[in-house]
This record gives C-alpha cells, sequence and structure tokens, in this order.
C-alpha cells in the first residue's frame, strides 16, 4: 500500500508539471542554459520516480533509447532549436504511432511532446510537434514522401515502420537521405524492436543496446551507415527486456497487460466504462499504460541528452558532416527527393487534389465514420475518386523547372 501511495503521488507530480508549464504563456527571454538543463535532470528523475526505477535503471533507458553514435548530432540539432526558440520534431509511423485502439493524445510521441515540451517551456522554448503517422501507410511510397508528410524544417524526424518495412529493403535510404539532401538535415530516430514481451522469461538471451539492427539496406544497418548525419536508435523492446529483469512488476508475466484484452477497453468518451468491449482496429496495438511507459522513457533518454548538450555547449561542434555513400539505393530515386502529391493526412506538402485543373466530379472523400471517430484520431487515408460517369482528371504539373521524380499517392 504504501509503495502504490508513493507511485500515485509521483504521478500526481508528474502530471502537475507538465500541466503546469503547458498553460505557461510563452516570451521570449534569454535561455539560461544551467537552469534548462537542471530542469531537464529534475524531469528525468520525476519519471524515475513515477515508476520506481534506481539510478542504474535510468542509465539503461538512455542506452537503450538514444543508442549510436548519431546522438553527438541530435546534441547539435536541439541547440540549435534552443538558439531559435522552438525546437521541431516529427514522428512518422504506422497505425501503433497514431494511437490507435487509445485516444490520439495518448499515443507514445504525444506522451513524449507534453513532457520534453514542459522542460523546454521552463524557459520559454516551444516545441513544434509533429505527430503525422498514418495507420497501415507501409515504407513504400510514404519513404519517399517523407518531406512531404513531415517538412523540411525539422530538428528531429522519428521513423517507426517496424512492423510494414521489409527488414532488409533499400527502402529506408530513402526516408533518411531525403531528408538530408532536401530537409533540415535533421537528426533521425529508429524504432527498433518489437513491443511484445512472451508471459516467460528463460533470461539466457542477452538483449544488449544496438543488438535490434534490423532495417538495413545492402547488409549495412542504416543507423551506423547514417550516425554521422544524426541517425541514431530506439530500442523500446530491448528495453523491455531489461525492465522486466530489473524487477519491474507490470511487466513480470510479459506485456499483454499492456495491451487491450477485453477489460482493458479504452472507456467511452464520457470516461464511462464501455458496456461490452467494443472491437479492436488490431490485437497488437497497446494500450495507454504501454504507450505511456513508451513516451516517458523517449522524453528520459532525449532530455538527457539536452542536458548534456546544454552543459558542453562549447565543445559541440558546428560543422555539418557530408552526406554518407549510398548503401544501394538507385541514384535517380535517392539523391533528391521526389515531388509528392498525396491524399494522406496529416501532411505538410502537397495535396494530390492540388494539382487537378479539370475535375470533372473526382475530389477526395474520406469515411465519415473515422473522421468523426471517438477517439480522436487525424490520420486519415483519403480516397482520391470519382463516379463512373465522372470522365477523366487531368493534373498540372510542372516539369519543365524540376528534373525530380514524381510520386502520387
Amino acid at each position: 500500500l504504501l509503495a502504490a501511495a508513493g507511485a500515485k503521488n509521483h504521478g500526481d507530480e508528474l502530471a502537475l508539471f507538465v500541466r503546469q508549464y503547458a498553460e505557461k504563456t510563452l516570451t521570449k527571454t534569454a535561455v539560461d542554459v544551467h537552469r534548462l538543463a537542471a530542469a531537464a535532470d529534475a524531469h528525468r528523475k520525476r519519471i524515475r520516480d513515477h515508476y520506481g526505477f534506481d539510478d542504474d535503471v535510468g542509465k539503461k533507458i538512455d542506452e537503450f533509447m538514444t543508442y549510436g553514435r548519431g546522438t553527438k548530432t541530435l546534441e547539435r540539432k536541439l541547440l540549435g532549436g534552443i538558439k531559435r526558440g522552438e525546437v521541431r520534431i516529427a514522428q512518422l509511423g504506422i497505425s501503433t504511432t497514431a494511437g490507435h485502439d487509445v485516444y490520439h493524445n495518448e499515443s507514445f510521441p504525444h506522451v513524449f511532446a507534453r513532457h520534453f515540451g514542459a522542460v523546454l517551456r521552463t524557459e520559454g522554448i516551444n516545441l513544434q510537434f509533429r505527430n503525422h503517422a498514418v495507420g497501415g501507410f507501409g515504407s513504400m511510397p510514404s519513404h519517399t514522401c517523407v518531406i512531404t508528410m513531415a517538412g523540411a524544417d525539422n530538428d528531429v524526424v522519428a521513423w517507426d515502420y517496424q512492423m510494414m518495412a521489409d527488414r532488409g529493403s533499400c527502402a529506408v535510404e530513402h526516408f533518411v537521405r531525403h531528408l538530408q539532401t532536401d530537409g533540415s538535415a535533421p537528426a533521425v530516430l529508429f524504432w527498433q524492436g518489437g513491443v511484445f514481451l512472451p508471459k516467460d522469461d528463460d533470461h539466457k538471451k542477452r538483449v544488449p543496446a544496438g543488438s535490434n539492427a534490423k532495417q538495413s539496406c545492402g547488409g549495412k544497418w542504416v543507423v551506423d551507415s547514417y550516425s554521422g548525419v544524426g541517425a541514431h536508435s530506439g530500442d523500446f523492446g530491448g528495453l523491455l527486456v531489461h525492465l522486466r529483469r530489473s524487477g519491474f512488476e507490470a511487466l513480470k508475466k510479459g506485456s499483454e497487460k499492456l495491451f487491450h484484452e477485453g477489460k482493458g477497453d479504452p472507456p467511452r468518451p464520457d470516461m464511462s466504462e464501455p458496456a461490452l468491449p467494443r472491437r479492436r482496429l488490431a490485437r497488437h496495438h497497446p494500450a495507454a499504460g504501454l504507450h505511456r511507459l513508451w513516451g516517458l522513457c523517449w522524453a528520459h533518454a532525449y532530455l538527457g541528452v539536452l542536458s548534456r548538450a546544454l552543459r558542453r555547449e562549447a565543445l559541440i561542434e558546428e560543422s555539418v558532416p557530408p552526406l554518407p555513400k549510398r548503401m544501394g539505393c538507385e541514384a535517380a530515386l535517392c539523391d533528391r527527393s521526389p515531388t509528392c502529391l498525396t491524399s494522406m493526412r496529416p501532411r505538410v506538402g502537397h495535396a494530390l487534389e492540388d494539382a487537378v485543373v479539370d475535375a470533372s466530379g473526382w475530389g477526395p472523400r474520406e469515411d465519415a465514420r473515422w473522421a468523426a471517430h471517438p477517439m480522436g484520431y487525424v490520420d486519415r487515408k483519403v480516397l482520391f475518386s470519382s463516379s463512373a460517369t465522372s470522365g477523366e482528371a487531368t493534373f498540372a504539373i510542372d516539369v519543365k523547372t524540376s528534373s525530380r521524380p514524381l510520386v502520387a499517392c
């Protein structure tokens, strides 16, 4: 009972801090880097206290969630956002990332953004965060449309297509390379490793950080090949194994309880319990508890990187490293991002329907039930269509001033 009461108190403290700074009016003032670093360290402790994690577990969280040499570039990019007065982070991915089967703002990217952003706001710095994941939108053509979907102004872009990306496909190289050649050259976070733990653990298999080297091209791991321009990995699956072995009670019998199974279904919009378990969209979607753990561990690790960067600001090199050689993607499609016209939402860039000059009854159409979904999902697979009698649609696409390939989806 005492342990439960302590956990609740730490949870209340964590929530109070976030609410306090979420409501704060931002005013542009000189940033005290030492005070901001102290705020980052204090919030990291709040996160550890919330779960009852000691400092050793905290070190493992940092090790698994920010792995690789690319974190040096991550430090530089975060400092650039601090100096600008706004840090810009985008997350792309699939249905798990978009928060399907929980409320949209319970998804792990939004949990991260609330806590990381609250610390930034202690010194009047804004966090622009885009969770532009689209359920079921696979690695192609989404990776060739990364600029259109995420924007060209980010300091960090996170990748989470674990369930839909071929582990040996060079499609993944399009994602990181287009961001470097036509974007703002952000640091790129690749989520690696599954999030489901079996009920029994034989304690034999060692899972060190960086061992889930799944996304590769030409036999090389993209995180290693592009570490010079900021590629790093977050292995939440490997971290779950370590948390269980360190005695984290919620994972003692695997992660099944952190997925929706019957009584774990979300409440109705008025917060009352559903009379019957509703039909879930997919069995592999985590419940809010797993999203929360994921988002808070991400915040813990990134706040650690931020604190380290602030304390050694003068030692961080400003030079931008050169783009590495291609791992295996074709030069014509890889060295310049295509002109991408898409009806997928949310996005930052061009819409497919914007290029239409003679619609003839064609237009974007979306499922009204999904648009009005009580869980607040914002991702859309919008169909660009017409009736059988509408005839052809005419598109105007600039090909005279651009040598870029064209992708429409």
